[in-house]
């Protein structure tokens, strides 16, 4: 996981909280399903201070990885030093599973994308559960 990008989350992970943002749900994805263990996203999570249910850090099959990283336009590759060199993109994910707002790089602004959840979650509240 990017340290940069992680930081930023765990503010934004703090804004929502801030704001009552109860339905937002914060992911980062690994690039690296062979090392990143369920085990060591947790450490890591727990390092920078965001192991908290409304941020998941998740792994899947190198198959469901690829297919993800092609889906959303990541390169990747592997350095001398066998770290994974690798575009990136923010992007927030509606109740509905659409894309409603997307960032590529590592530019965004945790402002930017507190005020697209906020809009989002006025405009189309969830579904209650029955």
């Amino acid at each position: 996981m990017c340290p940069a990008t992680t930081a930023r989350m765990g503010t934004l992970l703090t804004e929502i909280k801030d704001n009552g943002l109860q339905d937002a749900q914060l992911v980062s994805i690994t690039l690296d399903p062979e090392f990143d263990t369920p085990g060591i996203l947790k450490t890591y999570a727990g390092g920078f201070g965001v192991d908290d249910p409304q941020y998941r850090f998740l792994t899947g099959s190198l198959q469901a990885i690829h297919d993800l990283k092609k889906q959303l336009g990541i390169l990747t590759h592997r350095d001398p030093e066998m770290l994974i060199q690798h575009s990136m993109s923010t992007t927030l994910v509606g109740p509905d599973l659409k894309i409603l707002h997307r960032v590529p790089g590592s530019t965004w602004k945790v402002s930017e994308f507190l005020d697209k959840i906020r809009s989002n979650q006025q405009d189309s509240p969830i579904p209650s559960s029955q």
